[in-house]
């Protein structure tokens, strides 16, 4: 989170730069048609301030997005967490199929994931493995396929490499059997 900040402010410095730039341009021009000196000055005031609400309207705007991506990461560090303990349960040698452990881990599971996920999904290829009583094994597998692709999703968030993400998606759904 640290970086995007950075990269915020060095954004809104550019951006202060750039109109400051554009300004003594537009200054210069204006110097050139003989303009008022006390005409000139209040232009540039106002390009100014113009440039400084602008500066502060993307900050304030980097600055909420940034706080809603720390929420989410923090939302799915705790699904994530909250699904370990579940694969750790599971992974467990004295669970039993059907047993009540198994149950409330199933049920846990069930209802971490979307009820509705699209046709294709890992969450809807994990949900039919959950809910068709599939072996323990499978179910494990495919949590930990599940996990894996959060994790990686979550990594690739605060990029733009959607493309890899696809494809990670396409491979983990394959390896859900």
């Amino acid at each position: 989170m640290e970086i995007k900040m950075k990269r915020v402010i060095i954004f809104s410095s550019f951006l202060l730069i750039f109109a400051t730039l554009f300004l003594l341009v537009i200054s210069v021009f204006i110097n050139s048609l003989k303009v008022n000196p006390k005409v000139l000055e209040q232009s540039v005031k106002l390009l100014l301030g113009l440039a400084t609400i602008l500066t502060l309207t993307w900050t304030i705007f980097s600055y909420f997005h940034t706080k809603k991506l720390e929420y989410t990461s923090k939302d799915r560090r705790e699904w994530r967490s909250s699904l370990r303990k579940v694969l750790i349960t599971l992974r467990e040698n004295d669970l039993e199929k059907g047993g009540k452990r198994h149950q409330k881990c199933k049920s846990i599971v069930l209802a971490n994931l979307n009820p509705l996920p699209s046709d294709n999904s890992i969450d809807k290829k994990v949900l039919d493995i959950f809910k068709n009583d599939t072996s323990i094994s499978k179910q494990v597998s495919a949590l930990e396929n599940l996990l894996k692709f959060d994790w990686e999703r979550a990594k690739l968030a605060t990029g733009f490499r959607s493309n890899k993400l696809k494809s990670l998606e396409i491979e983990l759904k394959n390896n859900i059997k």
